[in-house]
């Protein structure tokens, strides 16, 4: 056994001492008897311990199930008494509660010989019948037994019983499953009863606890099957763990042979497995070092990210101020010169000034998308007046293309934001006529199931299959190699994707190279009502609104862009206090005979100063909530946040004048509507 034992537990041995163990194995196999009795002892050293930790085990568990029985049992019989105990609440308790209340302290006698005594036993005889009800007993709150089946305990007081005091004073139900010797029942004296004794509180309605009612019921059958129960579980355990003994056995013998035929395939086995392991261990290494590659390479690109991110936010900062001030000086300039050929100089100027602004403000629409500034408001949408509105505002272009446009609305109605699903169809309907020279565009909506699907066909150049998924990313275009900015800015279908991304609508390419392509993007249909069918996109201010005699407190920092703001507002007719930091505009605003009126703000003005921080020192100097506006240049989704965050309009430079005219009107509109409401409170 000795050596066996050595063979399996113990590592491999030379060869010499392995061809000795081989010698060994010959000779047991000529004494099986001896070479079995030394396997088959510790074989049943080892099976004796396992079946008995296996054999408390099992007790303990066939002790659990009884326990878990016998709880189930209480909460069963508890409920059956509980609803005994409400069918007396309700057809005898309103007859004699007057009485079983009012009794008090007396003697034993006194009460059995009571007419009323006599007359709830029947009452409860004959609502208790073929119930397996023992005795009932009903105690008032001062643990007075009122009455009781067994009449020689009416009369006696309980003081020192849990679930009385449990009944009567937190109205709770209680029970417990005790063994009586002998108890006094209906039908007379019994011996060797399993009892569910129950304390239920009586009450009328949802009223106070009047009584407290307890019931004996006869469990002894049902406990008495459960140690049946619990026995043939035993028992049957017992004949199991006797075969699996048996069985036992039977494998030990065979294993005692095949063990030893084995062990020389596992010795020669563990060799190769070592190899495996080796090679596994080569390759997790090399996994490991090409994973940390990895992580490293996507930190560098997290980090030239970060950085694309800051430098065109940088550099759309720095390009936006002169073409601001630029756009500020061309139509004051555009007033003062009349010679025809310099005015289409000027035009021309404007028209790159206007292409410039352009693409800054495709790039600030990335930069709300990115920065979560943007959410969408769905509301019911008819989808017909939406296509029908595209329809009309596409039409001329299709009409300068020459091309034939095919407009197909739907009747139906779906759940979007109105301004954003506008957008998203805009733009396709954009790249549409923009990469067709000839044929038609259609557009129209078609059900498919639950979802109305909006479609953009063309018969325009079509996409290769490998780049339709490039065509989403920033700056990409098909066949302009040349960045033709007539073709467009290659940032509409980005904005496309990330719309639709935000409002949960599936986008769908199609194209055939030469042919043609789809575009469509699928919509929750509604049967909600509809209101308006689309928000129309409306000037900030009013035609016709004067901006005279307006005074405007004006804070930037950039001498050409105050200068030509300056100009412009002048121009309108506008009083204003022009300063380049905080303290210099709160001294202008103090020597000034009026106050402001309005407050434009750069958002990047000297040292640590802020727009933000200037309209909080003037407002406070002044004392009432003026109107401001943030006009910056920066794109940083920070300042996104952080304006709307401090309830601020923020626009972003360059501004048209007439846009900045409107948005000055229309803050001093809001303005003056909000002073009534502020007058009432």
């Amino acid at each position: 056994m000795a050596g066996w034992f050595k063979q399996i537990f113990l590592p491999p041995a030379p060869a010499a001492h392995y061809r000795t163990n081989e010698a060994e194995l010959v000779r047991s196999r000529e004494t099986p008897n001896s070479a079995m009795f030394q396997i088959l002892r510790y074989f049943s050293i080892t099976s004796f311990l396992v079946i008995l930790v296996v054999a408390l085990a099992t007790i303990v568990l066939v002790a659990f199930y009884r326990q878990l029985t016998v709880t189930e049992l209480v909460e069963l019989g508890q409920s059956r008494n509980v609803a005994m105990t409400q069918a007396f609440a309700n057809s005898i308790w309103p007859r004699f509660a007057p009485y079983l209340t009012s009794v008090v302290q007396t003697e034993g006698n006194d009460l059995r010989a009571r007419p009323e005594t006599a007359q709830i036993r029947g009452a409860v005889i004959a609502l208790m019948h073929d119930l397996p009800v023992l005795k009932v007993k009903i105690y008032n709150l001062d643990g007075l037994t009122v009455f009781s089946t067994d009449e020689k305990e009416i009369g006696m007081v309980e003081l020192s019983n849990e679930g009385f005091f449990a009944a009567a004073r937190a109205g709770k139900v209680t029970s417990d499953v005790t063994h009586r010797g002998r108890i006094n029942a209906f039908d007379g004296e019994l011996q060797d009863r399993d009892v569910l004794e129950s304390y239920l509180p009586l009450r009328q309605g949802d009223g106070p606890v009047e009584a407290v009612f307890e019931l004996y019921s006869d469990v002894t059958g049902l406990l008495h099957r459960v140690d049946q129960v619990q026995r043939n579980l035993l028992v049957g355990l017992i004949v199991a763990f006797g075969l699996i003994y048996g069985g036992l056995f039977l494998i030990v013998r065979r294993g005692d042979t095949i063990l030893k035929k084995q062990y020389a395939d596992i010795v020669r086995g563990r060799e190769s497995i070592k190899a495996k392991n080796e090679e596994l261990n080569c390759e997790i290494t090399e996994r490991k070092q090409a994973e940390a590659a990895l992580f490293l390479a996507k930190q560098d690109a997290e980090r030239a990210n970060c950085a694309k991110s800051k430098f065109f936010a940088a550099a759309s900062h720095d390009l936006r101020q002169p073409l601001y001030a630029m756009s500020l000086f061309l139509p004051l300039l555009s007033k003062r010169v009349r010679a025809r050929g310099s005015r289409e100089i000027i035009e021309a100027i404007k028209g790159s000034c206007d292409a410039m602004g352009q693409l800054l403000d495709a790039l600030l629409d990335l930069s709300k998308l990115d920065a979560g500034i943007v959410q969408p408001e769905l509301k019911p949408v008819a989808a017909g007046a939406l296509i029908k509105r595209l329809g009309t505002e596409f039409a001329p272009q299709a009409q300068d293309k020459g091309l034939e446009l095919r407009v197909m609305p739907a009747e139906l109605s779906v759940t979007t934001d109105p301004t954003l699903l506008s957008s998203i169809l805009r733009n396709l309907l954009s790249n549409a006529f923009r990469y067709t020279l000839k044929g038609r565009v259609l557009f129209g909506a078609r059900r498919r199931g639950s979802r109305l699907r909006f479609e953009v066909w063309d018969t325009g150049v079509g996409i290769a299959e490998d780049q339709i998924e490039d065509i989403f990313q920033e700056f990409y275009q098909v066949g302009n190699p040349e960045r033709d900015r007539t073709q467009g800015l290659g940032l509409g279908l980005a904005v496309v994707a990330r719309l639709s991304t935000l409002l949960g609508h599936a986008v769908d390419v199609r194209s055939v190279p030469g042919k043609g392509s789809m575009f469509a993007i699928e919509v929750p249909m509604t049967q909600e009502e509809v209101g308006d069918a689309i928000e129309a996109h409306s000037a900030a201010g009013r035609v016709g609104e004067s901006l005279s005699g307006v005074v405007v407190a004006l804070i930037e920092d950039e001498a050409e862009v105050l200068t030509g703001t300056l100009m412009t507002l002048e121009d309108w007719g506008c009083r204003v206090i022009g300063a380049e930091t905080i303290d210099a505009a709160l001294a202008k605003i103090a020597e000034s005979e009026r106050r402001p009126d309005v407050i434009l703000a750069d958002y990047r003005l000297r040292g640590e100063e802020t727009g933000i921080m200037a309209i909080e020192h003037i407002r406070r100097f002044v004392g009432k909530p003026i109107p401001a506006l943030i006009i910056t240049g920066d794109t940083d989704p920070g300042r996104l946040r952080e304006a709307a965050e401090k309830g601020h309009a923020l626009v972003h430079k360059p501004v048209r004048p007439d846009e900045l005219y409107r948005l000055i009107a229309a803050e001093l509109r809001g303005a003056a509507e909000a002073e009534p409401q502020s007058d009432v409170c």
